[in-house]
């Protein structure tokens, strides 16, 4: 009886009400850090990007340029020694489409109109 009468002293003594934090000041607190670590996240998938974090090196290979074709489903410039190779890649498969004769610089230009350039039949490339 003498512990449970500790026990509900305990529990009611004003020691404990007195330390329940109040809801109006907590949700604030709780907001800020919530907007902190969105910016942390936000700020450290740009820096992964930016620094092609997640891309393996290859000192052989190298994409030149990709063009998403759908969802899973791409079309690819891959430079491998000395020659660049244009392929498709889906989820389950690469398939080569063409070996480029010439070599081609990519600067920011449109890829698709590149790659339609490129993929004409007997266009020698002439640049009109």
């Amino acid at each position: 009886m003498s512990k449970s009468l500790a026990l509900a002293c305990l529990l009611f003594s004003p020691l404990v009400f007195a330390q329940s934090p109040d809801i109006a000041s907590t949700i604030p607190t709780l907001l800020i850090g919530l907007v902190i670590m969105v910016v942390v996240i936000y700020l450290l998938a740009g820096l992964a990007k930016k620094t092609n974090f997640m891309q393996m090196k290859s000192a052989g290979m190298k994409v030149i340029s990709v063009l998403p074709v759908s969802g899973r489903e791409k079309i690819m410039i891959v430079e491998v020694g000395n020659e660049q190779l244009v392929l498709g890649v889906t989820a389950h498969s690469i398939n080569l489409i063409k070996t480029l004769e010439e070599p081609i610089e990519i600067t920011n230009q449109d890829f698709k109109q590149t790659l339609s350039k490129f993929m004409q039949p007997n266009n020698k490339h002439n640049n009109d």
